[in-house]
């Protein structure tokens, strides 16, 4: 395994919003716990990334083809909710996503020009020419994404209450990508868990595995 620094978009310009908990980027690049209420550098924030279940991906294709009525059918959300649509050409999609209107409202009273986008976005980048899977773990929810042949195959987010349980949709987005027999780069970001970490090399040895060890909130 080797442990790298700065995932995209890691920035000290961007913050986030991840399982109802604010977190900077210090100077530094680690992430850790942000006291939204007292945050005062409402000038240095460009991107704020926000986390919930209510996002698709639609490719630019077939965006123009779809009503908004249908574009909002995929979500159900009973709380007053704003839509937002960005295009993301690097994946050859739109990101189309609900915020409630409380948090929004909240963000934007404190940092009024800033860009809101889905936490999702934040793992949709990768590099050409490599097969590559990212893994975002949180407390109780993970992020996967995966990129085989020079295309987006799966962005995800799942509910998650032990390592058992993200170990099996590790393995049903390897699946998925038709990744079992070859050999791919992990991204692994997000609270570290060595018994996970084990678990995959033993079962995928050719997996090259990268540790982002700045996105571990839970240690800083």
């Amino acid at each position: 395994m080797e442990i790298k620094s700065k995932p995209l978009g890691q920035e000290t310009k961007n913050i986030y919003f991840f399982e109802n908990q604010f977190f900077e980027i210090s100077e530094t690049k680690f992430w850790k716990k942000l006291d939204f209420g007292n945050f005062d550098a409402i000038s240095k924030i460009n991107n704020v990334y926000i986390d919930n279940p209510d996002f698709t991906i639609i490719p630019i294709e077939i965006w123009g083809h779809i009503s908004e009525n249908q574009k909002k059918e995929v979500f159900n959300n009973p709380q007053p909710t704003n839509y937002i649509e960005s295009e993301k050409p690097h994946i050859n999609s739109y990101i189309y996503w609900a915020i409630s209107k409380e948090l929004q409202k909240k963000i934007l009273s404190k940092i009024p020009n800033v860009n809101l986008k889905h936490f999702a976005e934040s793992v949709s980048f990768f590099k050409e020419n490599k097969n590559q899977i990212k893994i975002f773990v949180g407390e109780s929810i993970i992020y996967i994404s995966s990129y085989v042949k020079n295309k987006l195959t799966l962005l995800n987010r799942f509910n998650v209450e032990n390592t058992d349980d993200i170990l099996y949709y590790f393995l049903s987005v390897v699946k998925e990508s038709q990744l079992t027999q070859e050999p791919f780069h992990l991204d692994f970001m997000g609270i570290e868990n060595q018994i996970l970490l084990s678990k995959i090399k033993e079962i995928l040895p050719q997996t090259k595995i990268n540790i982002f060890k700045e996105t571990d909130f839970n240690n800083h």
